[in-house]
C-alpha cells in the first residue's frame, strides 16, 4: 500500500443472509451449488442490486475516478461483468 500498489479480491460464495443446513433451501435467493451462478454473483457482489453498475471492481473504479484517480480495467478473452461499472 505504501508503494502505491494494491490488489482487491472479492470473496467467493454468496449468501443474502445467514442460513443453516435446515433452512438454506427456502431462505436463499440464488442457486448455491451452481458454478455459473456463484461466478456471476462473485463478479457482481451486490446481493440486493443496490449498486450503480453490475460489477464490483467497476463500481470501485468509478469511485476512484470520481475522486480524481486515473483508473483502467482489462479483461482477457471476454468482457467480464466484474469490471463493468456505472453506465453513466
Amino acid at each position: 500500500f505504501d508503494e502505491g500498489k494494491g490488489v482487491f479480491l472479492a470473496n467467493m460464495g454468496h449468501l443474502h443472509k445467514p442460513v443453516n443446513k435446515d433452512n438454506w433451501m427456502t431462505e436463499t435467493r440464488t442457486d448455491l451449488f451452481s458454478h455459473h451462478t456463484m461466478k456471476k454473483e462473485s463478479h457482481e457482489v451486490d446481493a440486493f442490486k443496490e449498486g450503480e453498475g453490475p460489477g464490483v471492481m467497476g463500481r470501485m473504479l468509478d469511485v476512484l475516478e470520481r475522486n480524481g484517480e486515473a483508473v483502467g480495467a482489462t479483461a482477457v478473452n471476454t468482457r467480464a461483468a466484474m469490471i463493468d461499472g456505472s453506465p453513466k
